[in-house]
């Protein structure tokens, strides 16, 4: 396609750059393909220290284009670091991600955080202004990788670069067959089922107390992100000393029990909320819809953990374990739109 803009304005530099990502994004919604980043890599400063950052928006089949930002993980030219640009890196960072919530009719923005993105730059054919860009990382939908080109916009003390980056999924937070034949860890042959398996990455994790009919504890996007924070001081355990990396949920049984009263823990429906990290320090609180959980003894002595349930990104199963001195470890797998049962 050939597009023609005529500016007649001093500003003439910032609005080429929102119209370009505009076509860009248009271009990329009619291809229907994965999600597509447009930005720019430049030196931003944050607490005294030189940060490459790379900023812009993105957006997919589903979603109007909505910004994120990527910062190098170390950084700061007072630390004796190069600052030329672009350089390889780990990087840490965001996106907002918008959706409906069909009950209340309203829309949320949830800030969604992304951990060491690696990211590689290789010139492309010796020529300093283009370069060739690959990388991979990790947020609550799952693991990713990153590729696309950064081309020269600027050089200089202060040079700028524009960067398109295609973001395809690896591997993503959905139930799979594996949990489909033991649903509540029932068994024909009588004999007791092996713990559950645990998932160190790639899973959303849940790990806390249960004491009597309450469980309380902290959600991330893998168990060892938890496991990772799990010695720190309990006062301290919180958004600001994880990054984000963490929040809180809790489950209440609702004493409808699905089996002898005397069961303990007690197996049965149970109500539910979870955060989200929101603009800026603010939390949104997410309820969980038809939430089941059921305890099985397993050949270890302890428990496994079967459920399932809904809340608004989607419906769920529940797997994990409950050890004898009350720690609980819950995995929940998302089924995809079209398998949801």
């Amino acid at each position: 396609d050939l597009y023609i803009i005529v500016y007649e304005d001093d500003d003439w530099e910032e609005l080429q750059t929102k119209d370009i990502t505009k076509l860009l994004m248009k271009q990329f919604r009619t291809k229907k393909i994965g999600p597509l980043l447009v930005g720019t890599l430049s030196l931003s400063e944050k607490d005294g220290k030189a940060c490459r950052t790379i900023r812009g928006d993105w957006t997919s089949d589903e979603n109007p284009y909505q910004p994120f930002e990527l910062s190098c993980k170390e950084m700061g030219i007072d630390a004796g670091e190069d600052s030329s640009l672009p350089r390889d890196g780990q990087f840490n960072g965001s996106f907002i991600y918008e959706y409906h919530v069909a009950a209340t009719k309203s829309k949320i923005k949830e800030v969604v955080k992304e951990t060491e993105v690696n990211i590689k730059f290789d010139q492309k054919d010796g020529d300093p202004s283009s370069f060739s860009v690959t990388g991979q990382g990790v947020n609550r939908f799952g693991t990713f990788e990153l590729k696309g080109k950064a081309t020269i916009r600027c050089g200089g003390e202060n040079s700028v670069y524009d960067i398109q980056l295609h973001k395809r999924y690896r591997s993503l937070t959905y139930a799979t067959n594996e949990l489909e034949a033991a649903e509540d860890g029932s068994s024909d042959d009588g004999k007791l089922p092996p713990p559950s398996k645990l998932y160190p990455h790639g899973r959303i994790s849940l790990r806390g107390k249960m004491s009597s009919d309450n469980i309380q504890g902290q959600w991330s996007t893998g168990l060892d992100t938890l496991i990772a924070n799990s010695n720190r001081d309990q006062s301290n355990l919180n958004h600001a000393t994880l990054g984000g990396l963490c929040n809180d949920f809790e489950y209440q049984f609702k004493g409808e029990t699905t089996e002898s009263t005397t069961t303990s823990p007690p197996s049965g429906a149970f109500s539910g909320w979870f955060y989200i990290d929101a603009d800026g320090d603010n939390k949104t609180k997410i309820e969980e819809q038809r939430l089941t959980l059921t305890f099985r003894e397993n050949s270890e002595g302890y428990h496994n953990v079967y459920g399932k349930g809904s809340n608004c990104f989607g419906t769920y199963k529940i797997t994990g374990t409950l050890t004898n001195d009350g720690v609980i470890t819950m995995f929940r797998h998302f089924y995809q739109p079209n398998d949801a049962k």
